[in-house]
Protein backbone atom coordinates (compact mmCIF):
# COMPACT_ATOMS: atom_id res chain seq x y z
CA UNK A 1 0.00 0.00 0.00
CA UNK A 2 0.99 3.64 0.02
CA UNK A 3 0.71 4.36 3.34
CA UNK A 4 3.35 1.13 3.73
CA UNK A 5 5.23 2.79 1.09
CA UNK A 6 5.49 5.77 2.42
CA UNK A 7 6.53 4.57 6.14
CA UNK A 8 9.55 2.82 4.29
CA UNK A 9 10.17 6.05 3.07
CA UNK A 10 10.27 7.52 6.48
CA UNK A 11 12.59 5.89 8.06
CA UNK A 12 14.71 6.35 5.21
CA UNK A 13 13.92 10.49 4.90
CA UNK A 14 14.72 10.50 9.01
CA UNK A 15 18.25 8.18 8.45
CA UNK A 16 19.39 10.22 5.28
CA UNK A 17 17.61 13.58 4.98
CA UNK A 18 16.12 12.47 1.43
CA UNK A 19 12.49 13.65 1.26
CA UNK A 20 10.67 10.34 1.63
CA UNK A 21 8.46 11.91 -1.80
CA UNK A 22 11.71 11.32 -4.00
CA UNK A 23 13.01 8.38 -2.38
CA UNK A 24 9.10 7.55 -3.84
CA UNK A 25 9.39 8.74 -6.81
CA UNK A 26 12.65 6.61 -7.57
CA UNK A 27 11.37 3.60 -6.35
CA UNK A 28 7.91 4.50 -8.32
CA UNK A 29 10.43 4.92 -11.69
CA UNK A 30 12.88 2.06 -11.35
CA UNK A 31 10.31 -0.74 -10.08
CA UNK A 32 6.48 0.85 -9.82
CA UNK A 33 7.36 0.88 -5.99
CA UNK A 34 8.05 -2.83 -5.90
CA UNK A 35 5.74 -4.24 -8.68
CA UNK A 36 8.17 -5.19 -11.31
CA UNK A 37 11.74 -5.97 -9.91
CA UNK A 38 12.51 -7.80 -12.53
CA UNK A 39 11.84 -11.26 -14.97
CA UNK A 40 15.03 -12.87 -15.73
CA UNK A 41 17.46 -15.29 -14.02
CA UNK A 42 20.79 -14.33 -13.81
CA UNK A 43 22.01 -17.15 -15.86
CA UNK A 44 19.49 -16.68 -18.34
CA UNK A 45 20.89 -16.98 -22.25
CA UNK A 46 19.42 -13.50 -24.29
CA UNK A 47 19.43 -13.44 -27.74
CA UNK A 48 22.98 -13.14 -28.78
CA UNK A 49 24.22 -15.65 -26.39
CA UNK A 50 25.40 -13.06 -23.50
CA UNK A 51 23.82 -13.87 -20.54
CA UNK A 52 20.83 -11.50 -18.62
CA UNK A 53 23.65 -10.63 -15.91
CA UNK A 54 27.26 -9.07 -16.48
CA UNK A 55 29.82 -11.73 -16.20
CA UNK A 56 31.39 -9.19 -14.01
CA UNK A 57 28.63 -9.12 -11.86
CA UNK A 58 27.53 -12.72 -11.15
CA UNK A 59 30.46 -13.48 -8.93
CA UNK A 60 28.83 -10.99 -6.60
CA UNK A 61 25.36 -11.84 -6.93
CA UNK A 62 25.97 -15.29 -6.17
CA UNK A 63 28.00 -14.31 -3.05
CA UNK A 64 25.17 -12.03 -1.74
CA UNK A 65 21.97 -14.70 -2.39
CA UNK A 66 24.90 -16.96 -0.50
CA UNK A 67 24.85 -14.86 2.45
CA UNK A 68 20.98 -14.54 2.42
CA UNK A 69 20.26 -17.99 1.97
CA UNK A 70 18.26 -17.75 -1.92
CA UNK A 71 18.66 -20.14 -4.49
CA UNK A 72 19.44 -17.43 -7.19
CA UNK A 73 17.70 -19.64 -10.14
CA UNK A 74 14.44 -18.92 -7.53
CA UNK A 75 11.63 -16.71 -8.64
CA UNK A 76 12.87 -14.45 -5.27
CA UNK A 77 15.99 -13.56 -7.23
CA UNK A 78 14.83 -12.71 -10.18
CA UNK A 79 16.47 -10.04 -11.85
CA UNK A 80 16.13 -7.02 -14.46
CA UNK A 81 16.51 -8.20 -18.20
CA UNK A 82 18.87 -6.91 -21.06
CA UNK A 83 17.57 -3.36 -22.57
CA UNK A 84 16.80 -3.39 -26.28
CA UNK A 85 20.50 -1.65 -27.09
CA UNK A 86 22.16 -4.74 -25.88
CA UNK A 87 23.28 -3.44 -22.41
CA UNK A 88 22.96 -6.20 -19.35
CA UNK A 89 20.17 -6.70 -16.85
CA UNK A 90 20.74 -7.60 -13.70
CA UNK A 91 19.50 -5.05 -11.33
CA UNK A 92 17.80 -6.52 -8.34
CA UNK A 93 14.69 -5.76 -6.26
CA UNK A 94 12.67 -2.55 -6.12
CA UNK A 95 15.69 -0.19 -5.91
CA UNK A 96 17.20 -2.08 -8.93
CA UNK A 97 20.57 -1.82 -7.91
CA UNK A 98 23.19 -4.16 -9.91
CA UNK A 99 25.02 -6.44 -7.25
CA UNK A 100 28.03 -4.26 -7.07
CA UNK A 101 26.22 -1.23 -6.62
CA UNK A 102 24.37 -2.91 -3.57
CA UNK A 103 27.49 -4.18 -1.87
CA UNK A 104 29.17 -0.74 -1.96
CA UNK A 105 26.13 0.65 0.15
CA UNK A 106 25.45 -2.79 1.93
CA UNK A 107 27.12 -1.67 5.10
CA UNK A 108 25.02 1.76 5.25
CA UNK A 109 21.88 0.06 4.53
CA UNK A 110 22.18 -2.36 7.58
CA UNK A 111 23.14 0.69 9.83
CA UNK A 112 19.35 2.07 9.05
CA UNK A 113 17.32 -0.99 8.69
CA UNK A 114 19.84 -3.59 11.01
CA UNK A 115 19.32 -6.07 8.54
CA UNK A 116 22.66 -7.81 8.10
CA UNK A 117 22.86 -8.44 5.13
CA UNK A 118 20.32 -6.30 3.45
CA UNK A 119 18.50 -8.02 0.75
CA UNK A 120 17.76 -6.06 -1.97
CA UNK A 121 13.94 -7.68 -2.45
CA UNK A 122 13.06 -6.77 1.16
CA UNK A 123 11.22 -3.51 1.02
CA UNK A 124 13.05 -1.80 3.41
CA UNK A 125 15.90 -2.34 2.45
CA UNK A 126 15.64 -1.25 -0.99
CA UNK A 127 14.06 2.04 0.37
CA UNK A 128 17.10 2.19 2.73
CA UNK A 129 18.94 1.83 -0.43
CA UNK A 130 17.89 4.63 -2.48
CA UNK A 131 17.90 6.93 -0.12
CA UNK A 132 21.52 6.33 0.96
CA UNK A 133 22.60 6.49 -2.95
CA UNK A 134 20.41 9.89 -3.54
CA UNK A 135 22.31 11.48 -0.19
CA UNK A 136 25.63 10.32 -1.93
CA UNK A 137 25.08 12.00 -4.85
CA UNK A 138 23.30 15.20 -2.41
CA UNK A 139 19.71 14.77 -2.80
CA UNK A 140 19.82 15.36 1.33
CA UNK A 141 20.01 19.40 0.23
CA UNK A 142 16.43 19.25 -0.98
CA UNK A 143 17.08 21.57 -3.62
CA UNK A 144 14.86 20.93 -6.73
CA UNK A 145 18.73 21.03 -8.88
CA UNK A 146 20.08 18.46 -6.40
CA UNK A 147 17.41 15.86 -6.11
CA UNK A 148 17.54 16.55 -9.86
CA UNK A 149 21.63 15.75 -10.50
CA UNK A 150 21.20 12.38 -7.49
CA UNK A 151 17.93 11.16 -9.55
CA UNK A 152 19.63 11.60 -13.18
CA UNK A 153 22.91 9.56 -11.24
CA UNK A 154 21.16 7.23 -9.85
CA UNK A 155 19.70 6.16 -13.45
CA UNK A 156 22.66 6.60 -15.36
CA UNK A 157 25.74 6.68 -13.20
CA UNK A 158 28.85 8.78 -14.38
CA UNK A 159 27.22 9.32 -17.81
CA UNK A 160 24.33 11.45 -15.95
CA UNK A 161 24.63 14.19 -18.25
CA UNK A 162 23.01 12.95 -21.39
CA UNK A 163 19.22 13.67 -22.39
CA UNK A 164 17.44 10.10 -21.16
CA UNK A 165 19.35 10.93 -17.84
CA UNK A 166 17.68 14.20 -17.54
CA UNK A 167 14.08 13.25 -18.95
CA UNK A 168 14.19 10.57 -16.23
CA UNK A 169 15.64 13.69 -14.01
CA UNK A 170 12.92 15.36 -14.47
CA UNK A 171 9.88 12.85 -14.39
CA UNK A 172 10.94 11.62 -10.97
CA UNK A 173 11.46 15.32 -9.67
CA UNK A 174 8.14 16.06 -11.48
CA UNK A 175 6.97 12.55 -9.80
CA UNK A 176 8.29 13.39 -5.98
CA UNK A 177 6.07 16.76 -6.17
CA UNK A 178 3.30 14.42 -6.83
CA UNK A 179 4.26 12.63 -3.78
CA UNK A 180 4.84 15.23 -2.10
CA UNK A 181 1.14 16.33 -2.53
CA UNK A 182 -0.49 12.66 -1.72
CA UNK A 183 1.74 12.99 1.42
CA UNK A 184 0.22 16.11 2.62
CA UNK A 185 -3.02 14.63 2.19
CA UNK A 186 -1.95 11.42 4.09
CA UNK A 187 -0.59 13.35 7.16
CA UNK A 188 -3.42 15.98 7.53
CA UNK A 189 -5.88 12.92 7.59
CA UNK A 190 -3.83 11.14 10.54
CA UNK A 191 -3.98 14.43 12.90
Amino acid sequence: TFEKAYDYARLAEGATGVRAAMILAILNQESLLGKNTGRCTYNQIMRGGTTAMNPKETPIFLSLLGKLGIDPTSIIAKISCPNRDGTYGGAMGPAQFIPSTWNSFSTAITKITNNDPPNPWNNSDAFAGTAVYLQRYGANSKSAADEKKAAAIYYCGTNWKRSSCTLYANRAYNAAQDFQDDIKVLEAGNR
